[in-house]
């Protein structure tokens, strides 16, 4: 696929073809490509990717609960893009940083020293999203090359009452520690996708397939500066 049409062919996706297999093997391919090739600074990757089929109904389940677009609407909207085959999901990898007071770089009068706890907190999560934002672009333009759909999802109900059972299988220690959700498969024409934990129908967004002529981007020129 060349590239002009990579770029245009790839967009949201929010309904899935849960009748069309993924191939394990693509998906591996996948992550092969983006532990290769994403960019990390110093090659520490602060990030994991947890990848999810549908073998445990009850976490994608729990995952889709707690995903909602609007905990205030009645009833309740959820994001279809978490029910693909496949579910990848983004959360701070936590080894890849080090103890500062045990850093020898931490010396006194040392200009690099960050003492501030704070900012080492906004340091680590600012590293962490950065990686993933590249990553996650890695994952959906290799997909869409290998004639894979993607749908981006990071609308996360914090008080979710299940909570702890997302925080357990995912090993975070803090719920804000997960930064980005992604279904992977083959997208379907339905405006709908089963959930196969509770073989109900959800309803996705009305404006699926063209996001973009209801929610424009503003211009251009208004973002990009030639300097």
């Amino acid at each position: 696929m060349d590239w002009e049409t990579l770029i245009d062919e790839r967009v949201q996706t929010t309904t899935w073809d849960m009748n069309k297999e993924v191939s394990k093997d693509i998906v591996d391919e996948i992550m092969s490509e983006v532990h290769r090739r994403s960019a990390s600074k110093q090659n520490v990757v602060r990030y994991n990717i947890h990848i999810f089929d549908w073998s445990d109904t009850e976490f994608r389940n729990h995952f889709n609960e707690f995903c909602i677009r609007n905990p205030y609407k009645t009833p309740v909207e959820y994001n279809t893009q978490v029910l693909a085959p496949y579910l990848f999901i983004f959360t701070r990898r936590k080894e890849a940083y080090w103890n500062r007071e045990g850093d020898p770089r931490n010396r006194e009068g040392d200009p690099n020293t960050i003492t501030d706890f704070e900012t080492q907190i906004y340091n680590r999560h600012l590293s962490s999203s950065m990686e993933t934002g590249i990553a996650s672009a890695n994952i959906i333009l290799s997909a869409k090359a290998k004639g894979l759909d993607t749908g981006y999802c990071q609308c996360f109900d914090w008080n979710y009452k299940n909570i702890d059972a997302i925080i357990e299988k995912l090993e975070v220690d803090d719920i804000k520690d997960i930064y980005l959700s992604l279904g992977l498969g083959y997208g379907s024409s339905l405006k709908r996708t089963l959930n196969l934990h509770t073989n109900q129908w959800f309803n996705t967004f009305a404006h699926v397939g063209k996001m973009w002529e209801i929610e424009s981007k503003p211009e251009k020129d208004d973002y990009i500066k030639f300097r």
